[in-house]
């Protein structure tokens, strides 16, 4: 993978569910889609503006799942600010994989 860009893999169209085993959730019912992104593009605005180009509509919220977390319920972070934004793209730096990023609309 180029060093400069992470894969960000967009959920969306779909709904958070709950596990009745567990107390974590999933998303499901969705689609997914790949992005490669530099992270020092990364603002609010600038995914604002992805989910705009997207066609997404009445966007609640938009989050991201943190680094190093597989369980939604402990790792989920909301993306609401450009200060939540940039910690989002420090979590791009430090993955070797792809950063999970769903959208609620």
């Amino acid at each position: 993978m180029d060093s400069d860009y992470c894969t960000v893999r967009f959920h969306y169209c779909g709904r958070f569910a709950g596990l009745s085993d567990s107390s974590d959730v999933i998303y499901v019912d969705g689609v997914e889609d790949d992005l490669k992104l530099d992270p020092d593009k990364i603002s609010l605005p600038f995914l604002e503006g992805i989910c705009q180009r997207g066609g997404f509509q009445n966007i609640k919220y938009m989050f991201y799942l943190k680094t190093g977390y597989t369980n939604l319920m402990e790792g989920m972070q909301i993306v609401e600010s450009d200060e939540t934004a940039r910690a989002m793209a420090n979590d791009m730096r430090q993955t070797d994989d792809l950063l999970h990023f769903y959208v609620d609309h």
